[in-house]
């Protein structure tokens, strides 16, 4: 026979694996985009190109959450949590070649963040619902510290290493790690 406790436990190995992934994804977000922040100040010494581009990316995030939750409750949230990552890893590849060829503009970067903050309002709602479908009450209090762990490690871990990364192998290879971090998440 099989205890009640079995799916509890797999819903808990499912939403540590999922969450493993996410950790891994919004470490690497926060390496580009701090690494994006020093390339924007070093280019054009002004802290409003900074502040418009951190503007790109909050914008998108505000106007689209209330829409993204009603919406992301109606569609299977790993399949969000895939194509979140993946867009993410196709702007991530685009500023890493236009970064590569002399070609990335303020412009681009605006797009980008936009883009990427967009494709984030889908992929926080369809994060934070997991634990519900995933795993047994009594777990909330576990699931609910470790996913503000991962957010607190995408704050605080990842400007620290970001920094450390750009000065050993500068802003694309920080795009790089990020496009690997991606790669793991999905």
């Amino acid at each position: 026979t099989v205890s009640a406790a079995a799916p509890a436990r797999s819903g808990m190995r499912t939403f540590l694996i999922i969450w493993a992934g996410q950790l891994i994804s919004f470490i690497g977000s926060g390496l580009s985009g701090l690494a994006l922040a020093v390339y924007l100040y070093e280019q054009t010494g002004a802290v409003t190109q900074l502040a418009l581009s951190m503007a790109a990316a909050s914008i998108p995030q505000l106007l689209l959450l209330p829409l993204a939750g009603t919406l992301v409750d109606r569609w299977d949230r790993r399949t969000v949590l895939v194509l979140s990552d993946i867009a993410a890893a196709l702007v991530t590849l685009a500023m890493w070649a236009l970064l590569a060829t002399h070609s990335l503009a303020m412009w681009h970067v605006y797009l980008g963040n936009a883009i990427s903050a967009a494709f984030g309002a889908f992929q926080r709602p369809a994060y934070y619902g997991l634990p519900s479908l995933l795993v047994a009450s009594g777990q909330y209090g576990r699931v609910s510290g470790l996913m503000q762990l991962a957010d607190a490690a995408s704050q605080i871990v990842a400007p620290i290493i970001a920094g450390f990364l750009v000065l050993r192998i500068g802003v694309p290879g920080v795009f790089l790690v990020d496009l690997a971090t991606c790669a793991l998440a999905v």
